[in-house]
């Protein structure tokens, strides 16, 4: 069912075809130009009823961002018009200011928040501010950290720009190493690779399969023919610095009117066109529909890559020595060379153009299907790709548009595979000599580096117009427990324990103990699992209970730490076990200084905000802010969770499926082998509520022991990790009786408040309780931006190590005193939180079957972490994903 309404309220159209979406885009193109032909002017929004992938095939086909509806068991139930009807009087324009948002999977949260800031009228009362559903990203980059890479990250928009004062833009998510591309977008989202040619292939491989029509290859290569339903750019703009969201008037792009148009080919061909030309209109950009033309054309830019660096930096006749110390040979600018030396690279050209050709011709034999893996280089049958007189006026069109250039002689060296190692590959396979090229190269790399370069062309029987060397195959592993695929290699096999793992232990029964629990039953039914806790059953682990359970990734630095924080976020959306516990409610954050990281894109935020829009944002806030005391952002992508209820299903899944959870028991040491040194038992005390002892020793089996013990992870016998203790607190109070009757919305908190200038942070979870935090400490980021607030900045707060029972929700009602003031005080909660040395978490073998997972973000990087490391355990893998995070790392330290 599909309801397409006008900003009034009244029903345009309704269609109960779902498929028919020619249908709909008509009538929805209609309502558009009800109000003047604007995208979004006559049409906005749609109650829709259907599945996940109608949602996004709808949305594609038709355009259209905002989608009312609920989600429920996977499905879109439709909502009444009345429902919807307050929110949709005429926009104003929106206040000048910066922003980051993005589109979601319903609509609901995005939409809201963007609507309330572009003064539409306040929620309904009668929603529910917990069942909005996430944040959805609309594209994905690999090879974010570039200067190309964070132009897509940055730049990408899913629909054209409508005005010079458009800010609307979507977010895109920066796709890290070892994970597979296409996890986090809906089928037909760019998927925008940034990196160096030479990884054009690993990146295909390892992306799912079913999106690799959406992969945007933007670089210089010869793409193979394996990439010929997806989309392949070959640029002649240079990205001229890390790209920021800043609004800054100049463009990122820079080009010249006499450059070749940038060549684009594929699915998504239009869409980049339309970017490059909103962010610099003198770009020229030429769609191109044959692959076959395209690889022609991106062999000539190559050509270029490969002779011009030669020319700038090597010994010609008549050149002149620089005048410095190391009395080296002055650079030449590409239009120098041009000058003269037209002759000599023209001898040059001559030897490489036979080279090219084949290239093209290989690659039309593959298209045809008329030869075998192996092309024929004797066939006497050539193709003329590209004439010689293309290629002169193309070297030379090019050189012109940069003619001050200098092409970079180190980028040249760590490309050549990818440049002029693919001339001579060719040249030995088809025995063309290349003795000037030779001559040049000898110049820059030694002898040997040359003759292996043609010894494998020929000796090989490997094609050779594949131009991507093909990387060492890599292990991909499904996590089905948190929806993404991983990419590692074998582990070290010192590094394993016995020769067959027949029964595992995991010391802790917290967030990361009870999810290894599950995950290693999940892939291993034939193991003996143990999870040994310290805690009564009824305290669900040491630290869970005192943690506020904010899941995030804000202001984590390093940005790889970053990164593995928002793979946190996602393993909660995907999760089918705990995924119906999360309050997407996104959080208003209030920072002293401008956080920079913002501006970095890749994570949705909206701000700096107004007190008027935070208003709107939640009406409860009491957020007074000016330009002197800070700034106030928005990140929808943010959640809480009761992190009880959390570890409750999960012991419930992992005893379902055998696990024999132990509660009650200290670990005091781990028995090894004497000879083997191999574990052979895990010794713990047991209380015994019933003796007036001091306990009962008992010796649990092991192959394998996973120190999942939080603090106690330092102990010698579990890996002796450097861990740094945090104490924590939280404080819950709930509504009074009688204010539970009235407090259905009025006093439901519908944001996360965080504010480390008030030292201070509160939220609202599903069951009503209130949770404070704070007070002392207030700890957010990672390694390199762990903010920490001391006590003396919070008002009204103490100086004792841990302030008094009502201090923290004194403090959160500074934030919402209408919430706190009809709520009392129930319980607090502290504990001391593990921290390691350098902040960031620990995932790995710290000694021979021990295997330690140890992190400050638990909630938000349990999921994750764990699903990781139940596969290395099971699979002997090692990720890619987790090589920054070793417990090796302490090891290097302490060498030096």
């Amino acid at each position: 069912f599909i309801l397409c309404l006008r900003h009034d309220g009244s029903v345009f159209q309704s269609h109960e075809a779902l498929q028919d979406y020619k249908m709909v885009e008509g009538n929805v193109a209609a309502c558009r130009n009800e109000r003047g032909g604007g995208r979004y002017d006559g049409l906005i929004g749609v109650v829709f009823s259907g599945s996940f992938r109608q949602v996004h095939e709808f949305q594609r086909c038709c355009h259209v961002r905002r989608l009312f509806m609920f989600f429920l068991y996977g499905q879109c139930l439709f909502q009444t018009v009345a429902s919807v009807k307050g929110w949709t009087t005429s926009p104003v324009n929106p206040k000048s200011r910066t922003l980051r948002g993005g589109t979601t999977t319903g609509g609901d949260e995005s939409n809201l928040y963007q609507s309330k800031l572009f003064g539409d009228d306040a929620m309904d009362e009668n929603e529910d501010c917990h069942s909005v559903p996430a944040f959805q990203y609309v594209a994905e980059v690999v090879g974010a950290t570039g200067r190309m890479g964070s132009f897509w990250l940055v730049h990408h928009r899913s629909r054209p720009r409508q005005t010079t004062n458009d800010k609307d833009k979507d977010v895109a998510f920066a796709c890290p190493r070892g994970v597979s591309p296409g996890c986090f977008t809906a089928e037909n989202s760019p998927i925008y690779v940034a990196t160096p040619s030479a990884a054009w292939d690993q990146v295909y491989n390892e992306t799912l399969p079913s999106r690799r029509q959406d992969l945007v290859f933007v670089g210089n290569g010869i793409p193979s023919a394996a990439f010929r339903d997806s989309t392949v750019v070959i640029p002649h703009f240079a990205v001229l610095q890390i790209c920021r969201d800043n609004e800054s008037t100049s463009s990122p792009l820079q080009t010249d009117s006499k450059s070749p148009p940038t060549w684009i080919y594929g699915k998504h061909a239009e869409m980049v066109a339309q970017i490059l030309s909103d962010n610099n209109p003198q770009i020229q950009t030429r769609i191109v529909n044959s692959f076959q033309e395209l690889r022609g054309l991106a062999s000539l830019k190559v050509l270029w890559a490969s002779c011009m660096w030669l020319f700038c930096h090597s010994q010609l006749p008549g050149r002149d020595k620089a005048n410095n110390s190391n009395n080296s040979w002055a650079p030449l600018t590409v239009g120098q060379v041009h000058e003269q030396y037209q002759e000599e690279l023209g001898r040059l050209v001559d030897e490489i153009f036979p080279a090219l050709q084949e290239i093209g011709m290989a690659e039309c034999d593959k298209m045809t299907g008329s030869g075998d893996n192996n092309y024929d280089w004797d066939s006497d049958e050539p193709l003329a790709v590209l004439n010689r007189q293309q290629v002169d006026d193309y070297l030379r069109n090019y050189s012109m548009s940069i003619s001050n250039a200098i092409p970079s002689k180190d980028l040249a060296l760590s490309e050549f595979q990818e440049r002029n190692g693919i001339w001579l590959r060719c040249a030995a396979a088809k025995q063309h000599p290349q003795k000037f090229h030779y001559e040049l190269l000898k110049q820059h790399i030694s002898e040997e580096e040359l003759f292996k370069q043609t010894a494998t062309a020929k000796d090989s029987t490997v094609e050779t117009t594949d131009i991507i060397t093909a990387a060492k195959p890599r292990i991909g592993v499904e996590l089905n427990e948190i929806g993404l695929v991983a990419w590692g290699n074998s582990m070290d096999p010192i590094r394993c324990t016995s020769e067959k793992i027949q029964s595992v232990v995991i010391v802790g029964g917290g967030m990361i103990g009870s999810c290894l629990a599950l995950f290693l039953a999940q892939r291993r039914p034939d193991w003996t699992i143990t999870l040994l806790d310290e805690m009564p059953e009824e305290d669900l682990g040491r630290t869970t209970k005192a943690s506020w359970a904010w899941l995030n990734a804000n202001n984590k630095q390093p940005k790889f730490y970053q990164s593995l924080n928002q793979l946190g976020v996602q393993a909660w959306k995907r999760q089918p076990h705990l995924r119906h516990l999360v309050s997407w409610l996104g959080s208003l954050v209030r920072f002293e200084k401008f956080p920079e990281f913002v501006n970095d894109g890749g994570y949705p935020a909206e701000g700096p905000l107004t007190s008027n829009e935070i208003k709107y944002l939640e009406p409860l806030a009491q957020w007074n802010i000016n330009e002197k005391n800070g700034y106030s952002f928005f990140f929808p992508d943010e959640g809480c969770v009761d992190p009880s209820d959390a570890i409750k299903i999960l012991r419930r899944a992992a005893k379902d499926l055998g696990v024999e959870i132990k509660c009650g028991h200290t670990v005091t040491n781990v028995i090894r082998d004497e000879q083997s040194g191999y574990i052979r038992t895990v010794e713990s005390l047991e209380r015994d509520e019933t003796s007036t002892g001091a306990g009962l020793i008992t010796n649990t089996r092991a192959d394998l022991v996973v120190a999942a013990a939080g603090c106690g992870s330092k102990a010698s016998f579990l890996g002796g990790l450097p861990l740094v203790d945090r104490p924590g607190r939280i404080e819950y109070a709930q509504l009074t009786s009688k204010n539970k009757i009235q407090s259905s919305n009025k006093l439901k908190l519908r944001r996360i408040l965080v504010d480390p200038e008030r030292s201070s942070h509160v939220l609202q979870r599903k069951n009503g309780d209130v949770v404070a935090g704070g007070g002392g400490n207030l700890e957010f980021g990672g390694s390199e931006s762990t903010l920490t607030v001391p006590l003396g900045r919070a008002k009204n707060s103490h100086k004792q190590k841990y302030v008094s029972a009502t201090s923290l929700l004194g403090l959160a009602r500074e934030l919402a005193p209408s919430l706190v003031d009809g709520a009392a005080f129930t319980r607090s909660c502290q504990a001391v939180r593990p921290m390691p040395q350098d902040g960031l978490p620990v995932v790995g073998y710290s000694a021979p079957g021990i295997y330690s997972v140890v992190t400050h973000s638990g909630i938000t990087l349990g999921l994750l972490l764990t699903a990781l490391a139940a596969a290395e355990i099971t699979e002997s893998i090692s990720f890619e994903l987790l090589d920054c995070y070793r417990p090796t790392r302490f090891a290097a330290v302490d060498e030096r």
